[in-house]
């Protein structure tokens, strides 16, 4: 009889594999997306889950990946503009991006 339980480290079966360069890459992308995703909830007035939702049905829609598209949110939030979230604004309705 089979001891190993699934959580046995040396287990492999049923368990995705990640890279190193998986790992460095979502660990490098994710402040740039919770960045993206604070914007979103400021500008829509949404939970973290739903900002997030967005970022992923734009990128799935876009065929962006989510970290580039999440820069441009969080780089276009931050561009100088006398209305509030008014570049942002700009960068969605450019882009064809609203949720509104």
């Amino acid at each position: 009889m089979d001891r190993r339980s699934s959580r046995d480290p040396h287990d492999e079966r049923g368990r995705e594999q990640v890279t190193p360069a998986d790992l460095c890459a979502l660990l490098t992308s994710q402040p740039v997306i919770e960045r993206a995703k604070g914007v979103l909830m400021g500008y829509y007035g949404v939970d973290a889950d739903t900002a997030f939702e967005l970022l992923r049905q734009w990128s799935s829609t876009r065929n962006i990946k989510l970290h580039t598209l999440s820069h441009a949110v969080a780089e276009a939030a931050s561009r100088p503009d006398p209305r509030p979230y008014g570049s942002l604004q700009s960068y969605l309705e450019a882009e064809g991006l609203s949720a509104r």
